[in-house]
């Protein structure tokens, strides 16, 4: 979980950008979208490019748009962009249109040690400097340990190699055992990193869009990482 949806009641720029892809028909976002992109962010081939390579399961429009929204500007931009873009489509006519998990739920996972990091702000630690990621990890962590919690794994914002905090990654080693990225892949036993763990798409999976792995093969992946876990 970002801890910043909890502590300050906040809605993140992200979840606000899940919104509006998952309701919003994709031209009539990407028009207003493009009409509001700081004139630095301008997307060019290599981004399209980009786009449809990382989102590979989503048509080009939306994953281009994908992109734009979560790539092509600083966490400052896309605070501001998907704030205005919010606004525009909701406004104040639907009330409270994310629903977080509430208090109860959370202590069940807590309880059960099923619950893990996604930082405090949901930004790509990679790309903060020292300063900033330290303050980070820092919230989150407090919002944890108020809520009588250490988290042993972390899922790094975006998932990214670029969003991955490898300068300051003794930051993490301190704090977790186990950091998910966005690599899709499977991971080779023994783990090199425990901290750098690769993961399936939904849709690699079988009865995905394009499974990569079969059924036998998965089961066999999870009795050996369950032996390694134990």
């Amino acid at each position: 979980i970002n801890t910043v949806n909890f502590s300050d009641n906040q809605i993140s720029a992200v979840h606000k950008i899940h919104l509006l892809l998952r309701n919003i028909e994709p031209k009539k976002l990407l028009d207003a979208t493009m009409a509001r992109m700081p004139a630095l962010a301008k997307p060019s081939s290599l981004d399209i490019d980009k786009a449809t390579q990382h989102y590979n399961y989503d048509d080009a429009q939306t994953a281009f748009l994908k992109y734009l929204l979560n790539f092509a500007i600083v966490p400052e931009q896309q605070e501001a962009l998907s704030g205005e873009l919010f606004d525009l489509f909701y406004g104040n006519t639907v009330g409270e249109p994310i629903a977080y998990m509430n208090e109860k739920q959370l202590d069940d996972l807590m309880g059960r040690n099923e619950i893990g990091s996604h930082g405090h702000f949901h930004k790509p630690m990679g790309l903060q400097s020292s300063a900033e990621l330290a303050a980070d990890l820092e919230l989150s962590n407090n919002w944890f340990l108020q809520n009588n919690y250490a988290p042993t794994a972390i899922s790094y914002p975006y998932g990214s190699f670029e969003a991955v905090p490898l300068r300051d990654f003794s930051m993490v080693e301190k704090r977790f055992k186990i950091g998910f990225t966005m690599e899709r892949a499977a991971n080779a036993m023994p783990f090199q990193n425990a901290l750098l763990l690769a993961r399936f798409d939904c849709n690699d999976l079988p009865g995905g869009k394009s499974p990569i792995v079969t059924s036998a093969e998965l089961k066999e992946m999870r009795i050996k990482i369950s032996t390694w876990f134990v």
